[in-house]
């Protein structure tokens, strides 16, 4: 039992089936070879489950003349029990019955006419139910035979007139199997389809014929007729056999060859790679396709002076490409006059970026950039300084120059996704006053260092400082001292000069200093208003004349003190260093050191000087002068 419900299960499985409602058993359809299971089902209302039962299965003959033919018997009795009646039927089928079911294994195509329907019938000992289905057994082609007339699978135009050229044979199936051609994998439809027409099978009786096998199996043979044309050039041929039955369908196809068309090139076209427009320096890979046969070719393919008589070229874009048009031609040898096609070119381009302008600005003037490009369709214009966008539009308007204005502006020209650009170099020259055009100098707080004055300019290279001063109504040069120093400093574009007094007193006080900034024809002048200073100027330099009388004329002298203590040391050193002298002089000479006309060696009693006042003191020295002249006479 376990057995026979394995085999039952993997019959289940394998067979191909399809059911329709008649009475209480379904219609089996499998295919030769697989299993075929039939189901009873049956429902007694009367009786009490669980019951015995008995169920019998016959089989009728597809003419229905002969009376039905036991198979098989299962009762559930004793646990279940299963008999194979002995007939000449059952003598070659296997047969396996599991309660209410009936697999026959191994489905032949003699069961159409043998076990054209199968039977139920059920018994409880009380009551009784008889139920029917059908019964087919399918044979589907697994090989054909499909080819072409012609080994070369040459052919010439047909001239709208058909011919044959192949012919494909089913195979023997059940039921009658269906021949179809196909041409680049579409059905080739026939140009007329009844056998009536006179020209139904282009001049033949029919396309084909049919074989009859045994148990109702046909094998079919169809030649295909096709009116030829150059557009059939490397088409591939197949054949196609279906066999179906209701909803079960299995479909062999079978590859014919591809067929030749003999014929002159009458169609070119070209394909790229990449679609239009394209843009200025794009690499675009072009084919060129072309009809013919035999030993076509193309004679020349390209744009312009690039061109080749390969099927393939790659061709980089130009501006100038634009409204151009890709050329192909080919022929065959036979051909003179080749065909020929182009393939019109859009090409984007966006170059030749210019800015005209001033490169060279003064500070203060307006300047006016403007940007250009040879672009198609239109750019769009961005201005950049220093990597940062500073405005949009073809110009680039500055209204007032300034030294922040000065450097490199790069003009972005944008069409699409394309992006061109040309930088522009700016130098702005002149000077501009970083001082104060007026500035007060205070006087409150003077320290060591003095006041100071610092005049500054920003210049494109360095100017020149001029100082004047203001006194009493008058400009004058300003003279340097120890005491009115300048000093120069500069960093990058800023230049300046710094005037320090140090010996600040009232003598400046209210005084006005001027700084003119001069650079090439222009200039800027910085006024610096001292305060008030009430700290007097050092004591001046005084002249004082003393007489005194000789023996003859009074003579005089200038004495010029210092206002100052440093004056007095001086004078009180001028006089000793002339008394040195004079008693140098006089000891020289042997006028001193001698007493009472006595010669020899004098004492320091001897000696006697006079020290008079200071106008005498000169006078000594006048008759010092004279009494060396009596020496030497």
């Amino acid at each position: 039992m376990k057995s026979s419900t394995c085999l039952l299960f993997l019959a289940t499985i394998v067979m191909a089936m399809i059911t329709s409602s008649v009475g209480e058993m379904a219609d089996v359809v499998a295919e030769s070879g697989a299993n075929a299971t039939f189901t009873c089902d049956f429902d007694f209302d009367d009786v009490d489950e669980p019951f015995d039962y008995e169920v019998v299965w016959e089989a009728d003959g597809e003419d229905g003349t002969q009376p039905s033919v036991r198979l098989a018997k299962f009762t559930n009795k004793n646990g279940g029990e299963s008999l194979k009646y002995d007939n000449k039927l059952t003598s070659t089928r296997t047969l396996i019955t599991d309660g209410n079911k009936l697999t026959i294994v191994n489905a032949k195509l003699s069961d159409n006419d043998l076990m054209h329907k199968i039977k139920c019938v059920v018994e409880t000992g009380t009551q009784s139910q008889n139920h029917e289905a059908m019964y087919t057994v399918l044979l589907f082609t697994k090989t054909s035979a499909a080819q072409l007339n012609k080994p070369d699978g040459v052919y010439g135009i047909s001239n709208d007139k058909s011919r044959i050229i192949g012919e494909c044979t089913s195979g023997y199936g059940y039921p009658q199997p269906v021949v179809e051609f196909f041409k680049d994998g579409i059905l080739i439809e026939k140009p007329n389809k009844t056998i009536s027409d006179a020209e139904g099978f282009f001049g033949f009786e029919s396309d084909g014929y049919d074989m009859e096998g045994v148990f109702g199996t046909v094998n079919v043979q169809r030649d295909l007729f096709m009116v030829l044309s150059e557009d059939d050039d490397k088409a591939n041929i197949s054949c196609k056999v279906t066999t179906s039955f209701g909803d079960l369908t299995k479909s062999v196809e079978v590859p014919m060859g591809t067929i030749r068309i003999t014929h002159l090139v009458s169609k070119v076209t070209i394909t790229a790679d990449k679609e239009g427009p394209y843009t200025d320096g794009q690499k675009v890979a072009f084919h060129c396709a072309h009809n013919g046969y035999p030993e076509s070719y193309v004679k020349e393919f390209g744009v312009g002076e690039i061109t080749s008589r390969q099927a393939d070229i790659e061709v980089e874009m130009t501006a100038d490409m634009d409204g151009s048009s890709v050329m192909c031609s080919a022929a065959t040898q036979a051909q003179t006059d080749a065909a020929e096609t182009s393939l019109p070119l859009v090409v984007h381009y966006n170059n030749n970026v210019q800015v005209s302008g001033t490169g060279q600005a003064k500070i203060g003037s307006s300047v006016t950039l403007e940007c250009t490009s040879n672009s198609k369709p239109n750019s769009t214009y961005l201005w950049k300084k220093n990597g940062n966008k500073v405005e949009s539009g073809a110009t680039y308007d500055i209204p007032m120059v300034d030294f922040k204005s000065a450097g490199s502006y790069v003009c972005v020209s944008t069409n699409y996704d394309e992006a061109s650009s040309a930088a522009h170099q700016l130098n702005v020259n002149g000077i501009k006053l970083k001082s104060a055009v007026e500035e007060a100098v205070s006087t409150e707080d003077i320290d060591d260092a003095g006041l100071s004055m610092t005049c500054s300019a920003e210049s494109s290279s360095k100017p020149t400082f001029t100082w004047m001063k203001n006194v009493e109504g008058k400009t004058q040069d300003v003279e340097w001292s120890e005491t009115l120093v300048r000093t120069s400093a500069d960093s990058e574009r800023i230049y300046s000069e710094t005037v320090q007094i140090k010996d600040v007193n009232s003598a400046y006080s209210l005084m006005v200093f001027s700084c003119k900034v001069t650079l090439g024809e222009n200039s800027h002048i910085s006024t610096f208003q001292i305060g008030a200073i009430d700290i007097p100027p050092p004591a001046p330099t005084t002249t004082r004349k003393t007489s005194t009388t000789s023996n003859k004329d009074d003579s005089q002298e200038e004495i010029k003190e210092s206002g100052g203590p440093a004056g007095i040391i001086v004078a009180i050193l001028v006089i000793l260093l002339i008394i040195v002298i004079i008693i140098g002089v006089l000891y020289y000479k042997g006028i001193i050191c001698k007493k009472d006309g006595k010669s020899g060696d004098e004492t320091a009693d001897d000696i006697e000087v006079e020290i008079r006042k200071d106008g005498d003191i000169e006078r000594g020295a006048i008759e010092g002068e004279k009494l060396l002249e009596n020496g030497d006479n």
